[in-house]
């Protein structure tokens, strides 16, 4: 009896399973990857709009610059809603390979930061150039933080051309029938 009682449960407890299991987050998962990869597009298309580099020279995986204060953002831009602002934060405490999200119409090169700071230490600015002629310097993103419609968006974007010339921004984002930069915030320049 107590046998037949444990595997009477353990079937249900598959039947449980596999009645809730659903593709939704699968399919929602898919179109969230197809999201952000026209908002990094969108992004990048407005980078480089002006001065297109041969190359661009990517971190391989997501970053983010830890000095960006909820406060400020939601001073700065007032439409944004606060659960975009809190995934935004959220999301800059862990990285993700950036390569599946971003592709570039120009040569893209994906570096470790590793990679990158090994190459500084080996000859500076120079020997990235040497390396990476008419690229546009070492480029980073955040994670892309959206809100619970899916029509605002928010990601950070820092460059570095030299050793006192760079810049971090953010870009907030909005989804009408397609993604456009709404504002541009300094965050830090050198």
């Amino acid at each position: 009896m107590r046998i037949t009682l444990i595997i009477f449960t353990c079937a249900l407890a598959f039947l449980h399973i596999v009645c809730t299991m659903s593709s939704e987050p699968v399919e929602k998962d898919a179109d969230q990857f197809h999201l952000e990869k026209l908002i990094y597009q969108t992004v990048t298309d407005s980078m480089f709009s002006s001065h297109p580099p041969q190359t661009v020279v990517l971190v391989d995986s997501t970053d983010m610059w830890n000095h960006i204060d909820s406060v400020w953002i939601t001073t700065e831009i007032p439409s944004i809603e606060g659960s975009t602002i809190a995934e935004f934060l959220e999301y800059g405490k862990s990285s993700v390979p950036l390569k599946p999200l971003i592709s570039l119409n120009i040569s893209t090169v994906f570096l470790s930061a590793g990679e990158f700071n090994q190459i500084l230490s080996s000859g500076g600015w120079d020997e990235f150039y040497n390396r990476y002629p008419n690229s546009s310097g070492f480029i980073s993103f955040s994670r892309i933080a959206l809100n619970s419609d899916m029509d605002q968006a928010l990601i950070y974007a820092s460059s570095q051309w030299h050793y006192l010339a760079g810049m971090g921004q953010l870009f907030y984002l909005r989804k009408n029938l397609t993604w456009k930069i709404e504002k541009v915030l300094i965050c830090w320049i050198s």
